[in-house]
């Protein structure tokens, strides 16, 4: 790896970062009263632009003549799909085989760590309606002999055709160009679907200063369409309520464990329509914020840094937003990366055969992993109010993500 890439992206990040910064650290403090608050109406919501960039897809393919590339630059992901959604898609009804799409000798691949809702995706990015029915899928490629693109469920081996009018020559020329970093990979038999690091690489450590997301400006976020509400204080932990009813609206914030849990009913919103509306709430910048993984009734996000997700010790997300019946829940951590201080040591990552190898030296039989990605390590420092972040390995093991050590 090119280590003036790393650097130059690094001055670009800190930049932005020290004024999304001067926004957090000098916004007007949190006042907070005894039992009682009244609120004022508040009309924040998250752009279009930024809520497709949370559910825009993180890793980058790149074949050429047989020959594959994961490539990394901080925005290529998003100019790229750019191209694809703004290219007039059109569903065709022509049938490809899983075998004959994977085999493509020249594409471009947008890929989503875990699968993606069509339906979703089509409300958040698409100007038509595309698809009648909702599918999953977690991978778009587009073929470079041809004007197709295909949506794919890799899990699966469904594959959907699409016909599109994306201009491939500068999708080229954003990937070949000298910041994009670039990694051999090749598709292997013993994880299908997923692209497999060819070669040991080198990814950089970072040290991020932190800060924490003020209680009472949430609780105000939350609760701004109620005339009132009521707080509990117990040993740093907040519980707010409508009139100490606690069954159909209740947050809690635990500033102990930096956790915040909120739970509230709702018939008539959607899982999406709650997700974009609470991130909407939570009054940060979310630049670094994107979609993870979806479950049964769960949508979870994390922090990304160059595409490269973000896992807490316990391999849990920064988000988790879930719908049990008409009632929701939503666990954040309170915690959010600032500003990145250059950090000049790099780590040796092996590749994925050798990830396989010791997988299976700890008694893991690789054939039983759902998933495989790397990711960073993040480590709290209160004192310093600074966060570190270590590249690894990790894998999905019965639903369970756990770091590689």
């Amino acid at each position: 790896m090119n280590k003036r890439i790393i650097r130059a992206l690094l001055v670009v990040m800190v930049g932005l970062s020290l004024f999304f910064s001067y926004l957090i650290w000098f916004a007007p403090t949190q006042v907070r009263t005894d039992d009682v608050a009244t609120l004022t109406k508040t009309s924040k919501t998250l752009s279009d632009r930024q809520v497709e960039k949370i559910f825009t897809p993180t890793v980058v393919v790149y074949t050429k003549d047989g020959a594959s590339q994961i490539c990394y630059h901080d925005d290529l992901a998003r100019k790229l799909h750019d191209e694809i959604v703004g290219s007039d898609l059109k569903l065709e009804k022509k049938a490809l085989s899983y075998a004959d799409v994977v085999e493509l000798k020249n594409a471009v691949e947008l890929r989503y760590i875990d699968d993606v809702s069509s339906l979703n995706y089509q409300t958040i990015f698409l100007d038509k309606k595309i698809f009648k029915d909702d599918f999953s899928f977690d991978d778009i490629k587009v073929n470079l002999d041809n004007n197709e693109i295909y949506f794919i469920d890799n899990k699966a081996k469904n594959v959907r055709v699409l016909t599109g009018t994306a201009e491939k020559i500068s999708m080229i020329k954003m990937i070949d160009d000298k910041a994009t970093i670039h990694y051999n990979a090749k598709l292997d038999e013993a994880l299908p679907g997923i692209y497999f690091y060819s070669d040991a690489f080198e990814l950089p450590k970072y040290t991020f200063l932190t800060s924490t997301l003020a209680t009472r400006s949430i609780a105000n976020e939350i609760f701004v369409d109620d005339k009132e509400f009521t707080e509990n204080v117990t040993d740093n932990e907040y519980t707010y309520s409508v009139n100490g009813d606690l069954n159909d609206k209740t947050l809690i914030i635990d500033e102990n464990n930096g956790v915040l849990n909120y739970s509230f009913k709702d018939e008539t919103k959607s899982l999406l329509d709650v997700s974009i509306d609470y991130l909407s709430k939570l009054t940060v910048d979310v630049s670094t914020l994107g979609f993870f993984a979806k479950g049964d009734g769960t949508l979870t996000f994390r922090d990304y840094i160059l595409g490269i997700p973000i896992f807490a010790a316990d391999g849990e997300s920064n988000i988790k937003i879930s719908k049990q019946n008409h009632m929701f829940n939503i666990v954040t951590n309170l915690v959010k990366l600032n500003v990145p201080v250059p950090d000049n040591e790099m780590i040796q990552m092996p590749n994925t055969d050798e990830v396989l190898a010791a997988l299976q030296s700890k008694g893991i039989d690789p054939a039983k992993i759902e998933n495989l990605t790397i990711g960073y390590a993040i480590e709290y420092t209160a004192k310093s109010a600074t966060a570190k972040l270590t590249p690894s390995w990790y894998y999905l093991l019965d639903g369970t993500w756990t770091r590689l050590d």
